[in-house]
């Protein structure tokens, strides 16, 4: 299939390009040269390409050629290498990570993260020294909190980032929503605090998810959300539209589970869904177009101390409902919901090395899931989330072929972001 795919694009591209055997000078050219691309839109690999950037942008992927000429521009030499997008990890709350962590992430190839609700006011300001060039990290999403009052008046996670002289639930990236909130105006502020989409989170009922996600899209906001909510059900949140919803064990929970435990106890026995109710619950995900981040590593650790002798066969339910998901064509994004270190590595590594070794994807279809999958749950996979023209040079060269082994994505030689050089091992 990787022959079949490398030789209809190779054709196409020395039709586009055959003109292209030289370029005029540039201060800002970067040459990645004689290549092999790892395309996770078409799950081929072009071998032997290369790839020009002027800028920030991928202008061309041509045929290597060592008569092409490229005027003052800087080549890189990869020849035996492999190029992959920039790495997205969709689920992350900078908040709670040392500064220190930004850059780790960015040198591991990590350019893009999805922050699920945190300090708003501090988030804010990362960006800002990211933008500037004062620290290295990659380019950050991030989500305001609704929630319902028990939640918020509770949550620890809630005070510690509520700013002072504010009331708990009243700062707009950590909301308490009740049926006589404004949610035009807790949309609105949510959105003016720099939110990039509303994290629904917990204790809200289905008519206050609808409203939600009703005025979140009407606003230009996404919204993402725990698989259960309750007392909203998860099939409620798909019937809203949500955009995508977290957890694994979550898609695996009954409807009146809600009202049958307290905070001490778990999801066993008859809180489980049937197979037949998972199955109608995932194509529903897929006819909505809900995207799915199971944040499997976490979720193990948690579910294996909660669960004692009886985790194992509980993760499996899970690993199986994520299979099934991606056959029926539900779009799997990878996510931690941890520190992003662990044992000295980005903690997403270990988040695919999971859906490859538990679930049964592919190494491909794991990348998949950390690249353009996570552009497009941004709604930014038209300039991110894979290597074509007219993207963004987010890219990461590799020594080893990461769809043989997922472990290749640690072999990184070249960390380019938004066109620069940033790394180099």
């Amino acid at each position: 299939m990787k022959g079949d795919c490398y030789k209809s694009i190779l054709l196409a591209l020395i039709g586009i390009f055959q003109f292209a055997s030289s370029f005029a000078a540039s201060d800002s050219l970067l040459i990645i040269q004689n290549v092999s691309v790892v395309d996770v839109g078409t799950k081929c690999i072009h071998k032997n390409v290369d790839i020009v950037i002027e800028g920030r942008i991928i202008k061309r992927i041509l045929p290597f050629n060592p008569d092409n000429k490229y005027h003052n521009a800087q080549i890189i030499n990869s020849s035996g290498d492999y190029c992959i997008p920039g790495l997205i990890d969709s689920h992350v709350h900078l908040d709670t990570e040392p500064v220190e962590s930004l850059k780790f992430l960015v040198q591991n190839g990590v350019t893009i993260v999805r922050d699920m609700a945190g300090d708003a006011e501090y988030l804010r300001s990362i960006i800002t020294e990211i933008e500037s060039g004062s620290i290295i990290g990659p380019d950050i999403y991030y989500s305001a909190v609704m929630a319902g009052k028990e939640f918020i008046e509770s949550s620890s996670k809630i005070k510690m980032v509520t700013t002072s002289g504010l009331e708990l639930g009243e700062a707009p990236w950590a909301r308490k929503i009740d049926d006589k909130s404004d949610i035009i105006k807790v949309v609105k502020q949510a959105k003016e605090c720099g939110a990039y989409a509303l994290k629904l989170y917990k204790d809200l009922t289905a008519d206050q998810v609808k409203k939600l996600t009703e005025e979140g899209h009407k606003q230009g906001l996404l919204v993402w959300a725990h698989a259960t909510v309750y007392p909203a059900t998860c099939d409620q949140l798909i019937d809203a539209d949500i955009d995508c919803i977290s957890h694994y064990p979550y898609i695996l929970c009954s409807d009146n589970l809600y009202g049958k435990i307290d905070a001490s106890r778990t999801f066993i026995d008859d809180d489980i869904i049937s197979f037949r109710k998972l199955e109608q619950r995932l194509v529903r995900m897929k006819d909505r177009r809900t995207f799915f981040d199971p944040n499997i590593f976490q979720l193990n650790k948690l579910i294996y101390n909660k669960l004692g002798n009886s985790a194992e066969i509980y993760s499996l339910l899970g690993y199986y409902a994520i299979k099934r998901a991606h056959e029926l064509g539900v779009v799997i994004v990878a996510g931690t919901d941890a520190s992003v270190v662990t044992n000295d590595t980005i903690t997403l590594y270990y988040e695919l090395e999971a859906l490859v070794r538990n679930v049964g994807l592919t190494p491909l279809e794991a990348l998949q899931s950390a690249t353009i999958n996570g552009a497009k749950v941004l709604h930014i996979d038209n300039i991110f989330g894979s290597i074509d023209p007219g993207k963004i040079a987010d890219i990461v060269v590799l020594s080893k072929d990461p769809t043989i082994d997922i472990k290749g994505i640690l072999s990184i030689k070249y960390v380019i972001k938004n066109g620069k050089i940033l790394f180099q091992n």
